[in-house]
C-alpha cells in the first residue's frame, strides 16, 4: 500500500477567501482513488480554471488554458483554493508534470459555473490520468 494511503475518502479541512467584488472563490480537494487499497490525495504541479471553448454548432468543443488562466494555490493535503475567479463556465485542468488534461467525471470534462460574489465548494475531485 502506497505510503499515506487512507482506507477513507479524506475530508481535509478548508477554507475559502472571501471574493473581491464582482468575483468568486473556488476550492476543494484532489484526490485519487487507489482501487481497494484506499485513497490518496493527488499530488499535482498546477491546476488552473480553463474557459470553455464551443464549436460553430454550440457544442462543447475544448477546454483553453491560456495565460491568464486562473491558477490554485495547492497544498499538501490536496486542497486547492482559486480566490478572485471572474464569473464564468470552467473547467479544471491539472498538471502532473508528463501530462495536462481535464479533470473528468464518467468520460466527460468537470464543468464548474462560477457566479459572482460567491465562494463555492467543490468537496473532494478526483484526479484520474488519462489513459
Amino acid at each position: 500500500m502506497p505510503e499515506g494511503t487512507l482506507s477513507e475518502l479524506p475530508d481535509p479541512e478548508r477554507s475559502l477567501p472571501s471574493p473581491a467584488a464582482g468575483s468568486a472563490s473556488v476550492g476543494g480537494y484532489l484526490v485519487r482513488s487507489i482501487g481497494e487499497a484506499g485513497f490518496l490525495p493527488a499530488a499535482v504541479q498546477s491546476l488552473q480554471l480553463g474557459s470553455v471553448l464551443y464549436d460553430d454548432q454550440g457544442r462543447q468543443s475544448l477546454i483553453a488554458v491560456g495565460e491568464n488562466a486562473p491558477s490554485a494555490e495547492l497544498f499538501a493535503t490536496g486542497v486547492f483554493v482559486f480566490a478572485n475567479v471572474p464569473p464564468g463556465i470552467y473547467g479544471l485542468v491539472v498538471n502532473i508534470g508528463y501530462t495536462e488534461f481535464p479533470i473528468t467525471v464518467d468520460g466527460q470534462p468537470l464543468l464548474i459555473e462560477v457566479e459572482a460574489n460567491t465562494a463555492l465548494d467543490l468537496g473532494a475531485v478526483f484526479v484520474e490520468p488519462p489513459e
